[in-house]
């Protein structure tokens, strides 16, 4: 058989794979995660001829922050992006960023003697010498917002641009791309089936629940007349007058779960708007001078994250409006480098001391949202006098590796 005719049974033969591959994923994809599909896609590519290890990691293109999402022929991953950050600060170059700059796949000819040659890559020697490889691809893609992802093919055969594994990588990482937007697409209509579900109930208890508890306490009332005219004894009337009681309690929780069924203006308008409108009307409730920022990055938040993120940020200025007698009030909300989100809320207000450190039912809310992604808040006065309420969500991966 010659050479081309090899070549061209090899790329069939990828093709298939890539078929059976895409298959399988949109198959995975309807219950697994999307870390899951990809760690499975990274085993089939791995399994190609003449590949020794593949990874699939994302970067956020804000942050440069990194995550990986599917690895296959290394022993352990959970150290790669610490020891790749720690190349990086000694001046060595990352192909996973060069691809990703020039937007087209990069094949680097004898990479691991290069990288093994080079002092720069020695916190990764050990990593790189457990497979028997020698050339190095990245193959980009792009997905929605400011997400972009790499393929790293760790190949055991020389493979120059056009090569069979090229090509083979690159539809693969098409594949990989479609598969996370096919995910995000089933992940927004869940979130969808579980906002109408939300909005049908609050409807339900709004029209119903509700009008029917206030119908008992027209009775009452009305029954608390009757027993009086009648001379009823006291205990008999004030029974009717905690029943009244009893039904305003009613009321006000009801209310208050239909507040939390119906959308958040963090769902609805995305972030950023939501808290732009939050502050756009402090000055009218409050005459709040009132400066916000909100930087890039965040609209990439996951909508639960997003909702507990303005609720915060909701909770704290109210609270100023209610509590700090302030003339001004900042709002911060910023993507970190790890891939999370960072609230401050700042006030020029009559502050308090750490012994007067606010408990009550607000912050108590803010602790538990903040505390649900395993972050933090703290309550602190400036230098300059005021408040400041500053809430960590770090929301990334514990795989993600700090900005380079």
């Amino acid at each position: 058989m010659t050479t081309t005719s090899q070549q061209a049974t090899r790329s069939a033969g990828q093709q298939q794979r890539v078929s059976a591959i895409a298959r399988t994923a949109v198959k995975v994809a309807l219950r697994d995660s999307a870390e899951s599909v990809l760690s499975a896609m990274a085993v089939e590519i791995r399994q190609t001829e003449g590949i020794a290890g593949a990874q699939i990691i994302l970067v956020d293109s804000v942050t440069g922050s990194m995550r990986m999402m599917g690895s296959a022929g290394f022993s352990e991953d959970d150290g790669f992006f610490g020891l790749l950050m720690a190349c990086h600060r000694r001046g060595a170059p990352l192909a996973t960023y060069e691809a990703l700059r020039t937007g087209a796949q990069r094949v680097y000819p004898d990479r691991k003697a290069e990288m093994l040659a080079d002092d720069r890559w020695q916190p990764l020697h050990a990593y790189i010498s457990e497979l028997d490889w020698r050339d190095f691809i990245a193959t980009p893609f792009r997905l929605e917002g400011v997400t972009s992802g790499v393929i790293n093919a760790y190949v055991s055969q020389p493979a120059g641009h056009g090569s069979a594994i090229g090509e083979f990588l690159k539809t693969m990482a098409d594949q990989a791309a479609l598969t996370l937007d096919y995910h995000a697409l089933i992940d927004r209509d869940r979130r969808k089936i579980r906002q109408e579900e939300r909005s049908r109930l609050a409807h339900e208890l709004h029209d119903s629940v509700i009008q029917h508890v206030f119908t008992i306490g027209m009775y009452a009332r009305t029954l608390e007349s009757v027993l009086a005219e009648a001379g009823a004894s006291p205990a008999a009337v004030s029974l009717t007058v905690e029943m009244q009681e009893l039904v305003r309690v009613v009321q006000r929780d009801l209310r208050g779960i239909v507040r939390t069924l119906r959308p958040s203006p963090a769902a609805e308008l995305g972030l950023a708007e939501a808290v732009r409108v939050l502050a756009d009307g402090a000055p009218r409730h409050a005459g709040l001078a009132v400066r916000v920022h909100c930087g890039p990055g965040i609209e990439a938040t996951h909508p639960e994250a997003a909702d507990d993120i303005y609720y915060v940020v909701c909770e704290a200025v109210h609270n100023v409006f209610k509590h700090a007698a302030a003339a001004a009030v900042g709002v911060e909300v910023t993507a970190t480098p790890g891939g999370g989100v960072t609230a401050t809320v700042t006030d020029d207000g009559t502050g308090f001391t750490p012994s007067e450190a606010p408990l009550g039912y607000g912050v108590s809310s803010m602790r538990y949202r903040v505390s649900r992604c395993g972050g933090m808040i703290a309550f602190s006065r400036p230098p300059d006098g005021g408040t400041r309420v500053c809430a960590d969500f770090p929301l990334a991966s514990s795989k993600a590796a700090a900005r380079s």
